[in-house]
């Protein structure tokens, strides 16, 4: 797999190894399945660290106590945590409560510590998958400078998931200040921000 990566305003390519990132935890106790909803448990994910509370997440480990922001757009519209068209019909949602096949698209981004150093995990529905395909990347940093492709990788029916090292370098402070942050959507650039994002684009992020 290649993670592009964007310095100094140019495009340099690293290659991952073959090693396979292996998650911290039992990924079958983070995810609870009921009728047609996959609830994303950010409680078990973060070791009772963390939980999810609309707009953010918050997370209180040792000396880090600190809120992680989430928002997003929706073909360059922006975003808090849903986004509603001008029919008042739901499109988008930022949420650990994921309904696959019901036609809008909802994910949520994980922060965590494994080892003292910053992890995300990435969940998606399959609406996601089914609008754009594997066309969907994730991008990360203190400028976006990281780009790799979203891995769907299963682990309930109709949700995926994927794992990023977060870049140490968008954190200061005991990690309680962070610059930056991760987006996924159908991103093909690094270095855009949020508020850079062309009309074309639809993604969630985590700040």
């Amino acid at each position: 797999m290649t993670i592009y990566s964007q310095t100094m305003g140019s495009l340099s390519f690293n290659r991952e190894g073959s090693t396979q990132i292996t998650p911290f935890g039992n990924i079958q106790d983070w995810i609870h399945e009921k009728g047609d909803t996959v609830f994303v448990d950010v409680r078990e994910i973060t070791d009772n660290r963390g939980y999810f509370n609309t707009n953010n997440q918050q997370y209180k480990f040792l000396s880090i106590y600190t809120a992680f922001g989430y928002d997003g757009a929706f073909r360059g519209a922006f975003f808090k945590n849903q986004y509603f068209d001008n029919s008042d019909i739901l499109r988008i949602e930022i949420t650990p409560n994921l309904i696959p096949n019901d036609c809008f698209l909802q994910g949520i981004i994980v922060e965590k510590f494994e080892d003292e150093n910053p992890v995300a995990y990435i969940f998606l529905d399959e609406d996601w998958k089914k609008q754009f395909g594997d066309n969907i990347n994730i991008t990360w940093g203190t400028i976006y400078q990281n780009l790799k492709p979203f891995e769907f990788k299963p682990i309930a029916k109709g949700v995926y998931m994927s794992r990023i090292k977060d870049d140490l370098n968008r954190f200061s402070e005991d990690f309680n200040i962070h610059y930056g942050g991760i987006m996924v959507g159908n991103i093909q650039t690094p270095g855009l921000n949020m508020f850079e994002i062309k009309e074309r684009y639809t993604a969630i992020a985590l700040h």
